[in-house]
């Protein structure tokens, strides 16, 4: 089944990790894995005094991981 738009202004890709996790039976780690890429990708676009999870080799790996679950 598709994913249902948000319709609010949060981030989408909050909901898209929930989507994923329901649908591939994600487990914590790879949850917060997600999200911690998320907030990379959210700073490089929006770069912003906030803390952020530093981007490294192995959270690529592991979002390959994933990605390979699709």
């Amino acid at each position: 089944p598709l994913k249902p738009e948000s319709g609010d202004d949060e981030d989408d890709y909050v909901h898209d990790i929930d989507f994923a996790s329901e649908h591939l039976g994600l487990n914590k780690s790879q949850v917060n894995l997600l999200h911690d890429v998320r907030k990379i990708r959210n700073d490089v676009e929006h770069p912003s005094t906030v803390k952020t999870p530093n981007p490294t080799w192995k959270k690529v790996a592991g979002v390959l991981k994933i990605c390979e679950l699709f």
